[in-house]
């Protein structure tokens, strides 16, 4: 009876320091995880828009007028989350699309952060819809469908 109540002591402080080490790790590494996000973030942007100079928000400026906005979604994929970033023009039109963070399948899914698939949105202003001029991946229906909501729900905003 001892022994076990030993037992489960030395289990419950080996708990509760994993738990504390964890924590702290976390709060060490979070505040840099978010920074990385946003340069990528900001250098996805960029690609999308190379003649801005300045981008505060969703809006998009170039010598102090809006060209354009760049907008964030996402939509559940084959077995991930996918997020991307779709950029606007000001009339409304596509001028890119990028995947921000996905976990496909290798090799399938994952064929969504190509250009050939992403480029497809490019000048497109109305609900766009896979299999009518949006050619999906092969292998990856799941995957293409969800990039493909993903955008529509940026075009409807």
């Amino acid at each position: 009876m001892r022994s076990d109540l030993s037992a489960a002591l030395i289990l419950i402080m080996i708990v509760i320091s994993s738990t504390a080490i964890l924590s702290l790790v976390n709060a060490m590494t979070a505040p840099v995880i978010d920074e990385n996000r946003l340069r990528t973030r900001l250098a996805m942007a960029n690609e999308i828009f190379p003649e801005a100079d300045r981008i505060d928000g969703a809006e998009v400026f170039r010598e102090g007028k809006i060209i354009g906005y760049i907008f964030e979604a996402s939509e559940y994929g084959y077995s991930s989350e996918i997020m991307l970033l779709v950029g606007m023009d000001a009339d409304g039109a596509i001028r890119g699309v990028r995947i921000l963070e996905q976990q496909e399948t290798p090799g399938l899914g994952t064929k969504i952060t190509e250009p050939w698939f992403t480029d497809q949105f490019v000048g497109k202003d109305q609900r766009v819809v896979f299999g009518r001029g949006i050619d999906g991946v092969t292998g990856a229906t799941k995957s293409s469908e969800a990039v493909v909501d993903a955008v529509n729900e940026v075009l409807e905003r």
